[in-house]
């Protein structure tokens, strides 16, 4: 298997980058705390899908549609638009994009989270034993998730490379959910 497990996770990931780049998530950290960027993934979808109707109905429309639907500009990288991708294909249930949290060292957002089972999934951007980090490459995100789990939350670490394996991934994605939330993933086909 190549980078890329389908056509439709590479659709997912292209638009929500191409998304993310004509919101411009990156400078405006307020805008996450205040609803507007969630209000702006929301209206430029609404915007893409008067353009495919306007289209008619040329092949491909419906299937960009729905790839457009499962895209989102809260992804800040290309391994998060995969995480939310594969959270979607095997029907687990709808996170919070870039969920803030305030703790005693500071906001947080995190990458995907379940606040009713204060469950958090965060991307590992790098290796932490990665030889040519710094103490201060560490400390922080160590920081955070020290705040984190002391105020209740549990985090769980995937780390790029555990996207290629989606049978294992699936299960740690599974075993991390309380049982009350009766998580049982399902390849949905449809959205290939």
């Amino acid at each position: 298997m190549g980078r890329w497990a389908s056509d439709a996770e590479q659709a997912v990931v292209t638009i929500s980058s191409i998304m993310r780049q004509l919101i411009g998530t990156e400078p405006r950290q307020g805008h996450r705390v205040d609803g507007t960027l969630v209000r702006d993934d929301l209206q430029l979808k609404a915007l893409l899908a008067d353009i495919l109707d306007g289209m008619g109905a040329k092949a491909g429309t419906i299937r960009a549609r729905r790839r457009i639907n499962l895209s989102s500009a809260l992804c800040g990288s290309t391994g998060v638009s995969r995480l939310w991708w594969l959270l979607q294909l095997f029907g687990f249930p709808a996170p919070e994009l870039q969920y803030p949290i305030l703790t005693d060292t500071g906001l947080y957002f995190a990458d995907f989270a379940w606040p009713e089972w204060r469950r958090i999934i965060e991307l590992d951007r790098f290796d932490e034993l990665e030889p040519s980090l710094t103490g201060d490459d560490v400390a922080e995100p160590l920081t955070r998730i020290n705040s984190l789990r002391h105020q209740g939350w549990e985090v769980l670490h995937i780390r790029p490379q555990d996207l290629a394996n989606h049978t294992r991934l699936v299960r740690r994605l599974q075993q991390f959910f309380p049982a009350r939330a009766g998580v049982i993933p399902r390849l949905s086909r449809a959205l290939l």
